[in-house]
């Protein structure tokens, strides 16, 4: 099996790299849609026909998407380790965070999730 990685954030915009700067500008959270569809059309000399516009839509969801969960995973992360460090409770560490009533639910289940696997894994380690 063979794999690559490719780097995308906000300088792939400016990469000089084809397809480094195509996947980048599709991606992109930071560039309107607007600006993205003339940078496919000026640059890349793709056509902004209707399938190829849905097709954008998608790829900018999901641009949106892996910015959200790494979002998610930076405050799952900081939640867990304020815990840790103050021996609190979930709960406790959201209301000293002042995160969002309607981002509670998600993120309890994920910190709980992460605590649960940490505590399989030390409880295998013994």
């Amino acid at each position: 099996m063979r794999g690559i990685i490719i780097n995308l954030n906000n300088d792939g915009i400016e990469n000089r790299a084809d397809i480094i700067r195509l996947l980048s500008t599709l991606l992109s959270t930071t560039e309107t849609v607007k600006k993205r569809k003339q940078i496919l059309a000026d640059e890349f000399h793709i056509p902004m026909t209707k399938e190829i516009e849905e097709g954008m839509q998608d790829m900018c969801n999901y641009g949106s998407a892996i910015q959200s969960y790494g979002e998610l995973t930076g405050q799952v992360k900081l939640i867990v380790s304020t815990m840790r460090k103050n021996d609190w409770d979930v709960e406790k560490t959201m209301d000293f965070m002042d995160v969002e009533k309607k981002d509670r639910p998600i993120l309890t289940a994920s910190v709980r999730k992460i605590m649960q696997e940490q505590n399989r894994k030390n409880t295998e380690k013994h």
